[in-house]
């Protein structure tokens, strides 16, 4: 028998480690509240996990070995599971992160989503992806239900929730708009507006099935409307296995649909491969935003003792955005024994270069860079030198020494064997 759902009076549970709140809501296999860990004093997502049908053997002990696997993910883009508890007399209980924002698919609305803004969010869920999969985890309902959208210092931060640990349970069998929790004995549980065809045959899921969710995610995103409407199960089944999704050439820019298609190949060798190809296939593509970037990463050397007052380079609007009125300065870059200053441009290429070498992603960052020219030879020669290509760093530090070495400070021109006096 299935535990009844915790009251929305306040008492403790978990041993009386946690005080409910409030009711969040409600879903197929969950009830969600508000509660407080009394020890931090911090707000939590409790979520009491209803069970349909009957209880498989091991489905405790697979309960447990899967919540502590998630419990050890972190990372921004992917809310944490904190505590849990199998059997204990309010039931299967989940304590989580809590996160005050808005639930992706009420942000959309049925409106598209500016596809520059689109790009960026898509690039923190691959990367939340990427961290989930890297733990060997496969999230199997990937979907904008899943997905929170919170303020914070840096801007936007989607963060992927609810790792569908219900289905350990087994759900029962729904129907309906698609947005239903879908799972019995042989059926992987999957939402299935989202769920790959695969799943819905009933087979294994992969990282390449949460790719596909992905996909759609995106898709919703870009247009404001999902590519297949069922309505009913076998609708769903029919249109996963057998249909294309409409095209979204010439309404989007190229790239992203392009990652929309290859997302959404009916056979998984077809897509992606996991989060962290998502992540490579992204990157390169999602311009590095002003609001990304806190100011104080930008420091490089000391903060001077008087104010520099900096005119910032135009920049035009973009779209349904702010004014991109942020400044960002790099302090004392030192060329010889000249202290200056100088405006840190995020949308150039060359500056998009530089975080992704600082993020250990010279390939991406050789590729951002485009044409070889003078204004960014230090940066290509810090790449070359990453990926081990000697042959080539000494070609471009023979042809373009004053640019290599006036862009790069003292230690690093020591390690790259190049200086001023060698330039002439």
């Amino acid at each position: 028998m299935s535990p009844p759902p915790l009251p929305p009076r306040e008492l403790t549970v978990l041993g009386g480690r946690y005080r409910v709140l409030k009711p969040l809501g409600s879903g197929g296999s969950a009830e969600v509240y508000l509660a407080e860990q009394l020890s931090l004093k911090r707000k939590v997502a409790l979520k009491v996990i209803t069970r349909r049908g009957p209880v498989q053997p091991d489905a405790h002990a697979r309960f447990k070995r899967e919540a502590l696997i998630h419990s050890s993910i972190d990372h921004p883009s992917v809310v944490r599971i904190l505590d849990f508890e199998t059997d204990g007399p309010e039931g299967t209980v989940v304590i989580l992160e809590y996160v005050e924002g808005v639930r992706l698919d009420e942000a959309i609305m049925g409106r598209r989503m500016d596809p520059l803004r689109a790009g960026r969010l898509l690039l923190q869920l691959a990367e939340g992806l990427a961290a989930i999969h890297a733990r060997g985890v496969v999230h199997r309902d990937f979907k904008a239900e899943n997905v929170m959208l919170s303020e914070g210092a840096t801007g936007t931060q989607a963060r992927i929730l609810d790792f569908g640990l219900a289905r350990l349970f087994d759900a029962d069998l729904l129907e309906g708009d698609g947005r239903s929790f879908v799972s019995n004995v042989g059926m992987t549980a999957a939402t299935p507006a989202y769920a790959a065809p695969e799943q819905l045959r009933g087979l294994p899921a992969d990282p390449r099935t949460d790719v596909y969710g992905f996909g759609i995610t995106a898709y919703f995103m870009l247009t404001g409307h999902l590519p297949f409407n069922g309505p009913e199960l076998h609708d769903f089944l029919e249109q996963h296995t057998n249909q294309e999704p409409p095209s979204l050439k010439g309404k989007v820019p190229d790239e992203l649909a392009a990652l929309v298609e290859s997302c959404l190949q009916k056979d998984p060798a077809k897509r992606p491969a996991g989060g962290q190809a998502l992540v490579s296939i992204l990157t390169p593509v999602t311009p590095v935003e002003m609001e990304d970037i806190l100011p104080a990463t930008m420091v490089s050397k000391a903060v001077p003792a008087f104010p520099v007052a900096i005119e910032p380079t135009p920049r035009p609007k973009k779209k349904g955005g702010s004014s991109m009125g942020v400044v960002l300065v790099l302090f004392s870059l030192l060329m010889g024994s000249a202290a200056f200053f100088a405006v840190e441009q995020p949308w150039l290429p060359k500056t998009q270069a530089r975080w992704l070498l600082r993020a250990n992603q010279p390939a991406l960052a050789l590729e951002r860079l485009g044409a070889e020219d003078s204004s960014t030879a230090s940066v290509r020669a810090l790449a070359l030198e990453a990926l081990g290509k000697q042959d080539e760093l000494a070609k471009l530090i023979k042809e373009r020494c004053i640019a290599v070495a006036s862009g790069l400070d003292a230690a690093d021109r020591q390690r790259l064997k190049v200086s001023f006096a060698s330039c002439h």
